[in-house]
C-alpha cells in the first residue's frame, strides 16, 4: 500500500463506513480511475430509514446517465412523497414535467401545450400533427384535412354511346377502390340520356354496381310513347348510395339497362365516391 492509500479510505460498505483494510477489495482487480476497486462484492447498500446511510453529494464527483441502464426508475412514494421529473432545454427552461399532476409539455415559455392527466388529454395552441400511414397530414393546427380524410374520385364518360334493347356499362364510368379496413363510403351517380321512341313503348334503367352486383335503388327515366313518328326524350337521373365496404379491392361502375329497338344515346355520366373516413 503507498502512502496515498493509507491516509484515504480505500472503500466504504454498506453504510458508507471507512473500508480501510486491502481485504475488501474486489478481487478481480478492476480499477476506477486507475486505482483499484475497493467496493464490497456484494455492492453498497442502504438502510431507508437512516438518513446517514445515504449517498451524499460529498460522495459523488461526476455521475454520467450514460452509464446507467436497465431497471425501473421510482420516483416518489417514499413516506407519501411526490416525485417530480423534469426535463430541461439547452437554456435550462422545463419542456416536459412528469408528477402526481400528470405529464405538461411546456414551449420552454410557460405555455404548457401538452397536458396528460386523470381527466385526459388536452392540446393547447393547436400544436398536434397527426398523419396517416401513407405520411399525410389528417389533422393539424387548422383542423382536420378533408383532403386527407376523406379521399374522394369522379369516373366519367362523354356523350356518344348507344345502348340498345339490352344492359351495359356506361363508358368509362368503371372504377377500382382499395380499401384497409371497413369503411363507410358516399356513391353518386348521375346519367344523362336521350330515349328514341319509336312505335314502341321504352325504358331506360340506371344502376350502380359494386363488384359485378346492381345495387338498390336504381334509377328509372323513360316513359311510353305509342305513335306512329319518332321522338327523343332527353332525360337525366341522379342516384346516391351510402355503402360500407369491407377490407379488400373493389370495382365500382355505371350501367344502363335500355328495352327500345330504337335504343338509348349517352348524353354523359359521372360517378363520383366520398369515403367517409378510412
Amino acid at each position: 500500500m503507498d502512502d496515498k492509500e493509507s491516509k484515504e479510505a480505500i472503500g466504504y460498505d454498506s453504510h458508507m463506513n471507512r473500508i480501510d483494510s486491502i481485504p475488501n477489495r474486489l478481487e478481480s482487480g478492476r480499477s476506477i480511475g486507475g486505482r483499484p476497486n475497493y467496493f464490497p462484492q456484494n455492492g453498497l447498500q442502504f438502510a431507508n430509514n437512516v438518513p446517514a446511510h445515504g449517498i451524499r453529494s460529498q460522495h459523488i464527483s461526476n455521475l454520467s446517465f450514460n452509464k446507467l441502464h436497465g431497471g425501473t426508475l421510482h420516483l416518489g412514494n417514499l413516506n407519501n412523497v411526490d416525485g417530480v421529473f423534469e426535463l430541461q432545454n439547452s437554456a435550462g427552461s422545463k419542456i416536459v414535467t412528469m408528477g402526481t399532476n400528470g405529464i405538461k409539455v411546456t414551449n420552454g415559455l410557460g405555455t404548457n401545450i401538452v397536458t396528460v392527466d386523470s381527466t385526459g388529454i388536452l392540446v393547447n395552441t393547436g400544436s398536434i400533427v397527426v398523419k396517416n400511414s401513407a405520411g399525410s397530414t389528417i389533422i393539424d393546427s387548422s383542423g382536420l384535412n378533408s383532403i386527407s380524410s376523406f379521399p374522394s374520385a369522379a369516373f366519367t364518360a362523354g356523350a356518344g354511346q348507344t345502348i340498345v334493347n339490352t344492359e351495359s356499362d356506361i363508358g368509362t364510368t368503371t372504377g377500382t377502390i382499395v380499401t384497409a379496413r371497413s369503411s363507410k363510403y358516399l356513391f353518386l351517380s348521375n346519367v344523362s340520356s336521350d330515349l328514341v321512341f319509336s312505335t314502341t313503348t321504352g325504358v331506360n334503367e340506371v344502376f350502380f354496381n359494386l363488384n359485378g352486383t346492381n345495387q338498390s335503388p336504381s334509377g328509372q327515366m323513360g316513359g311510353n310513347h305509342g305513335s306512329g313518328h319518332n321522338t327523343i326524350l332527353n332525360s337525366t337521373i341522379a342516384l346516391s348510395h351510402l355503402i360500407t365496404l369491407g377490407a379488400g379491392t373493389h370495382t365500382i361502375k355505371l350501367r344502363l339497362k335500355n328495352n327500345n329497338a330504337a335504343g338509348a344515346t349517352i348524353l354523359g355520366a359521372s360517378l363520383v365516391y366520398v369515403a367517409l373516413g378510412a
